[in-house]
């Protein structure tokens, strides 16, 4: 009998989560996970075809941080990611698409067209897959223990929390709770991603103000930059607009 392929769903919503695993799970092994906190281990376990993966999560880390540490994730980085999601801003769907998603599917999208692109990436990958089959390098473990988190990684996953935290951030209080040098840290993120390290956490504040901004909570402008820690809106203001090319009440979707 031939095995099915593997779909894991991200989704906070149960409801809906709920009616994308009964449109699938004839024709696939379904999976759901509602939150992310342990969603690396669960990937690895479950080992999928495709990821649909949501923006919006009430917790710690949000999909395009979860997005992110997938693609820096070895394991997991060849995985095809869909991106399903409420927010409909060219900055959130741009910003996605640049970290390594496959597709973006504003929510609420036709069922039909969600099967359908599954079906043409499970199709893309396989003969991908088929043509680099001979290249490709299984690497064992040999000993019991956990494999260590890469640095990369590493440091995506704490300027996530300390983002959330409300924690004042600079080059400094990150590389000291990795902990690595000053020096190693700036090396890494410029390899990695093209930017000083002031400028990528600046990035990563502006694509967590652009989902707060597009969140249900309706958070007013002046909370979003007090919680990413800007000393005044003004300040705030002038930053998003340098990164994301548009003012924070434009960015609204409901402005």
């Amino acid at each position: 009998m031939k095995s099915l392929n593997r779909i894991l769903i991200i989704e906070d919503s149960k409801s809906f989560s709920a009616v994308i695993v009964r449109l699938l799970k004839e024709e696939f092994e379904t999976k759901v996970l509602h939150e992310l906190e342990d969603g690396l281990e669960e990937c690895q376990s479950f080992v999928p075809d495709i990821i649909l993966l949501d923006i919006m999560f009430p917790g710690d880390i949000d999909g395009l941080s979860f997005l992110r540490m997938l693609k820096n994730t070895q394991e997991l980085y060849h995985i095809p990611i869909i991106l399903i999601s409420a927010l409909a801003n060219e900055s959130t769907i741009r910003n996605g698409l640049e970290l390594g998603a496959n597709d973006y599917l504003v929510k609420p999208f036709d069922l039909v067209q969600l099967v359908l692109k599954v079906k043409n990436l499970l199709d893309l990958t396989g003969k991908t897959k088929r043509r680099t089959l001979l290249e490709t390098v299984v690497q064992f473990e040999n000993s019991g223990k956990k494999k260590s988190i890469p640095t990369i990684e590493r440091i995506d996953m704490l300027l996530e929390r300390m983002i959330n935290g409300e924690k004042k951030i600079s080059i400094e209080s990150l590389a000291k709770e990795i902990p690595t040098s000053q020096s190693t840290l700036t090396r890494l993120i410029k390899a990695k991603y093209g930017l000083t390290t002031n400028n990528y956490i600046m990035k990563r504040k502006m694509e967590k103000a652009n989902i707060l901004l597009n969140s249900e909570r309706g958070l007013p402008i002046k909370e979003i930059a007090g919680i990413l820690d800007f000393e005044s809106v003004a300040y705030f203001t002038k930053c998003y607009k340098r990164y994301m090319g548009t003012l924070p009440k434009t960015a609204r979707k409901s402005d």
